[in-house]
This record gives structure tokens, sequence and C-alpha cells, in this order.
């Protein structure tokens, strides 16, 4: 029977929290970090912790729209967090022998469902709900909980015991492992002046930060990432008409440089259009995005020496997958790179077994000072910073990725992600070319011009029905002049809906006619769409 009523009472608490009658001071606003949240502002270093936090409902508000980051953690706060991250049903635990967590209070389900887990076991005799947590209790709590759920970092970067802070020895006994696993994991850090301060109690901030990280750890296997170079990205303004040419080798081909001088010889000068190649050979969809910014890119903990001596990187990508083969690493869109706030080159070399490495090296000049990258780390591209909201961007990807006829949508996943990242409708796409590489070609750029709309450029066809005549018009090429053999593999070509012989430099990629006459139809294009003034 009382076991029953135990049941109803928790059930009917648990309705009065989710309706907002009854606000324990664990959590409870329904207004989330940063909006909702008076106290908590952008550059506190809790800020993020808290947003993220908050947004999942992990932590919320003390009422009145505050969070009251610099109140006191208890005990019951901690273990109450904990059973919500667990995602248990904790319907099933409700008895607890502690005779200070009372029948119905509402930390009692986390108690019971702490116990049974082997995350806490009470001190002396007593659970001790409303205790300040300290911060060796915390780690305690949180590595047990990471056993148990088998919660791992693939990116440990901590020193692997605490004796290297001066107060390492003022950690009880018993925490000790816990402390040294979080500080090694990343999940603790010192307070300031080489202290861990295991005695000092932990802050609503604090206890945020922790589950921030925790969570993170139990949803991805990595600490937070570090953006602060990303988001501290300032774009620059400029007065000219600035073209973006995103692309892997049929980009880095030379069309962005035809179109450059195309635009000269319709009056604009060099100073009031500019065009930037970002291709390079073999670049995926995803890593012309990576490159972009649409895409993140990281790299995995390592030290930046104090001096320029090029050190070896791993880099990921979003899903924290090791990239490989990307392509070119010279300055279209990826060198020089931001890390850590360090300025620098990433190169590129094969190892024995033609494995691809990737190193770092500084740039700059005076006195460096060796920087600890402590977890994933976001690279930001010389691509990220160069556009403005005002720029276009010539998008042409895909031929890298070898898709299937059918499989035009994940092309446009990734491309519609840069259009999104972009925040313009300043944009142009091309078509896919190569009939030798997608045998169905014209089934893909069809799916491609049925999303993109008058975005579209149909490079192909135009090439195809009249890129001969029209290269023949401008002195490109003397039709006439051509051997027979040329000739007929350009009517072969042409009859199979392939671009013509005499436009191609192999099997796929275009030739200086080719780049020539989509160059000029990228310029016909932005006329088109509004973007520029047909001359100057």
């Amino acid at each position: 029977m009382k076991n029953i009523i135990r049941r109803l009472t928790v059930l009917v608490l648990s309705l009065l929290m989710m309706t907002g009658a009854i606000v324990p001071s664990f959590a409870v606003d329904t207004l989330p970090a940063p909006g909702g949240l008076w106290d908590i502002k952008p550059g506190t270093w809790y800020y993020d912790a808290v947003k993220y936090v908050s947004e999942r409902g992990l932590m919320l508000g003390t009422g009145y729209n505050l969070f009251s980051p610099h109140m006191n953690f208890t005990r019951a706060m901690t273990v109450q967090v904990l059973s919500q991250l667990s995602d248990d049903d904790l319907t099933l635990y409700t008895d607890t022998d502690f005779p200070d967590v009372p029948d119905g209070a509402w930390f009692e389900t986390a108690v019971s469902w702490a116990v049974d887990k082997g995350i806490v076991a009470g001190i002396d005799g007593k659970f001790k709900p409303n205790d300040n947590v300290t911060r060796e209790q915390l780690a305690r709590m949180i590595h047990q909980f990471a056993v148990k759920y088998n919660i791992t970092n693939k990116f440990p970067a901590g020193p692997n015991t605490a004796d290297g802070f001066a107060d390492a020895k003022k950690i009880g006994a018993w925490a000790v492992e816990d402390v040294e696993w979080a500080v090694y994991n990343g999940v603790i850090t010192g307070v300031g002046n080489d202290k861990l301060d295991p005695k000092g109690t932990a802050t609503r901030a604090q206890a945020a930060q922790l589950f921030y990280t925790l969570h993170f750890m139990k949803t991805d296997s990595v600490l937070p990432p570090d953006t602060k170079d990303f988001d501290a990205i300032e774009t620059k303004e400029s007065d000219a008409i600035q073209i973006f040419c995103w692309g892997d080798s049929m980009t880095a081909g030379g069309y962005p440089e035809e179109l450059r001088d195309y635009a000269f010889a319709q009056g604009y000068g060099t100073r009031d259009f500019k065009v930037y190649n970002y291709g390079a050979g073999g670049d995926t969809a995803e890593h012309v995005a990576m490159k972009h910014g649409s895409m993140p890119m990281y790299v995995a903990p390592f030290k930046i020496p104090a001096d320029k001596t090029p050190v070896r990187i791993y880099l990921y990508d979003e899903n924290y997958e090791l990239v490989v083969s990307l392509a070119d690493l010279g300055t279209k869109g990826l060198s020089p790179v931001t890390i850590a706030g360090q300025k620098g080159q990433i190169s590129h070399k094969y190892d024995e077994d033609d494995n691809d490495m990737y190193f770092f090296t500084r740039q700059g000049s005076g006195t460096f000072e060796e920087v600890n990258v402590d977890r994933l780390t976001r690279v930001v591209t010389n691509g990220m910073t160069m556009p403005d909201k005002d720029d276009f961007h010539v998008i042409f990807t895909g031929p890298s990725n070898e898709y299937d006829y059918d499989e035009a949508d994940k092309l446009i996943a990734t491309q519609q992600r840069m259009i999104d990242y972009i925040g313009t409708d300043n944009y142009i796409i091309i078509s896919l070319t190569s009939l030798y590489y997608m045998p169905q070609i014209w089934e893909f750029n069809e799916d491609l011009a049925e999303y993109y709309g008058e975005h579209f450029l149909d490079f192909r066809t135009y090439a195809i029905e009249h890129g001969l005549e029209d290269a023949h018009a401008q002195g490109l090429i003397d039709l006439d002049a051509r051997d027979e053999e040329t000739k007929q593999k350009d009517e072969e070509n042409i009859a199979k809906g392939e671009i013509p012989y005499s436009m191609l430099s192999d099997y796929e990629h275009g030739n200086h006619i080719y780049n020539t006459l989509l160059g000029q139809q990228v310029y016909k294009k932005l006329v088109e769409l509004g973007y520029i003034e047909a001359t100057k």
C-alpha cells in the first residue's frame, strides 16, 4: 500500500512540475538561455553550457527568469540531472533506505536510481540531499555514471594524473581515481592558479559546464568542440563585385579566370570585378563545403610548438570521422587557416603506405608560445573569412563524388547547406557535364534543374548544342580545319550526348575552349539573374 501511495505521490508531483505548479530549485523555468534568462550573458565562460543544458531541459531557471549561475549546487540536484541524462525508465525507481529522503520528495526517484546504478552510496548512512555538492563528489558521480553507461572521450588530452595541481593532496583518497579520470578526459579543469579546489562547492554554472560536457560525450564520445575562432569570424566588406567559384578540378581548371577576363572585356576593371578560384582537384562536395564553412572541419588535440616546426595533425568531419583525401592544400579556400587563435598553413604528404598525412606550420614573425589544443577545435579556413553577404557564389561540385544518376538529392543536400550558410540568393549552380562518369547524367541534371530553377546553369546542354558553333564564331577553334578523326569524335560525342571531343582535355575535364565558354555562360547567367550589369 505504501508503494502505491508513493507512486501516486511521485506521479502527481511530476505532473505538477510539468505544468509549472511546482518549481523545485534544481531546474525549471520554461524560458531557455540566453533569451529568457536575464543573468546569462554572451561572453561569460558558462554561456554555451547554460544554453545547451537549458535547451535540453537538463537545467533551467530558478524562477523569475534567472539561472543563478553562482548559486551552489546540491547533491539532490546532481542526481536529478544525472537521472535525466540516463534516459532510463525512472518509474521503476521509487524506494530508498536513506532516512533523509522523504517519501514523495522530488528527488526520491533520482536518489533511488543513483543508488541502484552504484553512482552514490551516501554519507554516514544518509544521502544529505541538501548539502552542497563538492567538486570531488561531482567527479565521483560523473565518473561512475560514465562507467555505467560506457561513456568515453575519443580524444582525451588532459594529464593522466592530478599531481600537477598545487592542491592535489587535498583530494580525498576515495576520489583520486575519479578526479584523475575527470581531468584526463577534460570533464573537470582547474579553477585557476594551478588549483583544482576538490573540497570547494560547485556552482550551478560549474555544474552546467560539467553536464554539458557529459551529455556531449554520451552523445558523440567527444568533448564539446572549441569553436571560438569560427564564432569570431568577421567577413570582409568590399565595394567590388566579388565572385567566389567553389568546386573541384572542373573549377580549378580555369573557368573562373576566363569569367574574369570576359568581365574585363565587357568594361569591368581589376578593382571592381574580382573572381576567386576556390577549386581543388579531387575535392568532393563535402570537402568543398568544409573549406567553405557550411560543414565543420575539426582538428584533433595536439600541441602547436613555439616555433615554425611542422607538426602532424588529424582532421575530422562533423561526424567526427577522419577526413581523408582533402585534395588541394594551397591557397584555394583552405590555407591560411586559423587553429586555436594561431594562423598557419596546412600541408600534406603521403606515408609509405600512401595514407594521407597533414601538417600544421605556424606563420608570422616574433616570439611564439606553445599552445595546447586540448579538444576537437574547429578549423577556420581562408574561404570562410573572405565573402560577405553581398557577394556572389558559383558552385560546381559533385563530379568527384562519383554519384549514381539517382543520387542528386545527396548533392543537393550539401549544396543547400552552402547556400544556407551564405545567407543569400546570390548563387549559381552549374550542371554536371561528364557522360563518361555518369551514363544517365541527364536525369541527374534534371533533378538539379527542377530544384534550383533559375539559379541552375545547364552548361552541359549548351556545350553539346552550341559549344562548337560559338567557339568557331569566336575564333577559339576552326571547325573546317579539324582532321577527320577529330571531326568524327566530335560528331560521335554529340550524338551520344557527351561534350564535344574538341572541348575536352580528357574523358572528363574541359580544355581552354570548354573553360572559356563556361566562363562566358556564368557571366551571362549573372546578368540574367540581375546580379551584375551586362557592361560596365
